[in-house]
């Protein structure tokens, strides 16, 4: 039934050796065809992010939030913090990668893949992406009526 490597798994297998039966999984760049990436679609990433990522990412995504700072105020010494997804490393990640990292977990984050349909992760990582985006855009991308005022 979930026969879309794309869609469900967020990666390809090809097999790399077949003589050992030994696979090579092959992350998937942009969104898989079931998904409309348009602003309903951003705002329930947002939401779901908002429920599952800021606790540790924070709500503008850069690794500080409240679960972190409860860590290193408890001076947790095998903490590691949560990566910044402003980060170069991150930026660059495959959408697959990212949808296999939301599912299945890594370091300290814990796998999500029961817990958040998969249309929901697909939705968080296009809210990522805008997120990424905004950190990167001009003011002058932003409406003059809503601009903050420079002083």
């Amino acid at each position: 039934m979930q026969e879309d490597d794309h869609y469900f798994r967020g990666y390809k297998l090809k097999e790399s050796d077949q003589q050992q039966g030994k696979f090579e999984a092959s992350y998937i760049k942009g969104m898989p065809k079931q998904v409309t990436v348009d602003e309903n679609f951003i705002r329930r990433g947002r939401e779901r992010f908002d429920i599952y990522c800021a606790p540790c990412h924070g709500a503008d995504g850069y690794g500080q939030g409240t679960i972190h700072l409860r860590a290193l105020e408890l001076q947790q010494s095998a903490w590691v913090p949560p990566t910044s997804m402003h980060v170069e490393l991150v930026q660059n990640r495959e959408d697959g990668h990212l949808f296999n990292t939301i599912t299945n977990g890594i370091r300290n984050m814990p796998a999500y893949g029961k817990q958040i349909p998969v249309k929901d992760r697909w939705a968080i990582i296009a809210y990522i992406r805008a997120l990424q985006l905004s950190q990167k855009s001009p003011v002058t991308n932003v409406p003059v009526d809503v601009r903050p005022t420079l002083r």
